[in-house]
């Protein structure tokens, strides 16, 4: 991912996808799609240059480059996934979903981290966005596997996975409020074609960045431990039939 119009100012910048050659130089890009959003953010200031988060469980624009050579993506307001296909309409994947509620307990932990992280590195600075909301978007992300199946990352109820003496040792260790809550990792898999295969659950600790490669029944991730270690793990797709 790049910035493709970086001389611009940063509120025009646009993304997308660079080639390069063999030698580093820029032979193509290929632009990301857009929707018309605006994300809901909250903003800290040093010299005039912000640094800018978004507000958690908010939704966003989720976007990848398919392996069989188009861009997939969606705005997670609704459970709508495009696919942008090379000479052909829009193909666009539709389900209904059930808003996710957020606990209080986890909204107020995402909010005191993002106000920690930010008076670490500005000084004092107190929330200026709007509040975390109540329920969480439809998805969290979008991949796609070597053969073009889409994996939409879906939002799940948070899970409190830190006893007390954790959440106290992980606050000694990093000097921030601890995240005890994280949401288990599913995913709802479509054909190429967008007919629904089915749901698949991952192990909790799978990252979004960098992204799953898929392939087949297996999927290549990151994942982090306790000590937030990055280990690259291999996952491997068990099919209900499977003896």
């Amino acid at each position: 991912m790049v910035v493709l119009n970086a001389d611009r100012d940063l509120s025009e910048w646009k993304q997308g996808l660079a080639r390069y050659s063999a030698v580093g130089e820029i032979v193509d890009t290929v632009p990301a799609p857009e929707w018309d959003f605006e994300p809901a953010d909250v903003v800290a200031l040093r010299d005039g240059i912000p640094s800018v988060n978004q507000v958690p469980f908010t939704p966003k624009i989720s976007w990848t480059y398919s392996p069989v050579g188009y861009m997939v993506g969606g705005l997670s307001t609704e459970y709508r996934i495009d696919l942008f296909r090379v000479g052909e309409p829009v193909l666009r994947i539709e389900r209904e979903w059930s808003p996710v509620v957020v606990k209080a307990e986890e909204a107020e932990e995402q909010r005191q981290r993002v106000t920690a992280e930010f008076v670490q590195e500005f000084g004092p600075w107190s929330w200026n966005g709007p509040p975390v909301p109540d329920t969480k978007p439809p998805f969290r992300n979008v991949f796609v596997s070597w053969e073009g199946s889409i994996w939409v990352l879906v939002s799940l109820e948070g899970k409190e996975v830190m006893t007390t003496a954790e959440a106290q040792s992980e606050r000694d260790r990093t000097d921030l409020p601890p995240l005890r809550f994280r949401e288990p990792v599913g995913f709802d898999v479509f054909a190429p074609d967008g007919r629904y295969f089915g749901h698949v659950r991952a192990p909790l600790t799978l990252e979004e960045r960098p992204e799953p490669i898929i392939r087949g029944d297996t999927l290549w991730g990151v994942a982090r431990d306790e000590l937030d270690v990055a280990t690259i793990v291999r996952y491997q797709l068990v099919r209900p039939d499977a003896r």
